[in-house]
């Protein structure tokens, strides 16, 4: 192989490292999941290197607690703290009254929020994934 075939070959394999990359699953940054759910039930979304952040909103009419969750290896799922939007910034891992919550979605692979109690009613549960930073904790 000459100088030239060789420097064809590298352009080749340029231009097919660059055709994977545009395929890289790591291009999913934003998009939103939504579920009206009664005594069971969860909303995910997977995350990758790209988001930082996840906000949740929680309205409807309904009695019982949503669990924010989170996995790394996408079957072992541990409460997850997440950050009311509002007047008090306490960290929490359960909801039991509509609002919104913001989520630090570093390093992992899918967060949730999952009906862990239910009385009554119709938990709304939306989920928005963003590229933006993580809120402070």
């Amino acid at each position: 192989m000459n100088i030239k075939q060789f420097s064809m070959a590298l352009v080749l394999a340029a231009m097919l490292a660059l055709t994977a990359s545009a395929q890289n699953p790591l291009t999913l940054t934003t998009g939103s999941a939504t579920g009206a759910l009664g005594a069971t039930g969860s909303v995910t979304l997977p995350v990758n290197a790209l988001n930082g952040a996840v906000a949740w909103q929680l309205t409807g009419t309904f009695s019982g607690t949503v669990t924010f969750e989170a996995t790394v290896d996408g079957t072992n799922w541990v409460a997850a703290a997440v950050v009311p939007i509002g007047a008090t910034r306490t960290l929490a891992t359960t909801a039991t009254a509509a609002g919104l919550w913001q989520q630090n979605a570093s390093g992992l692979t899918a967060v949730r929020a999952r009906v862990s109690t239910y009385t009554s009613g119709t938990f709304v549960i939306t989920g928005k994934r963003s590229a933006g930073t993580a809120p402070p904790q």
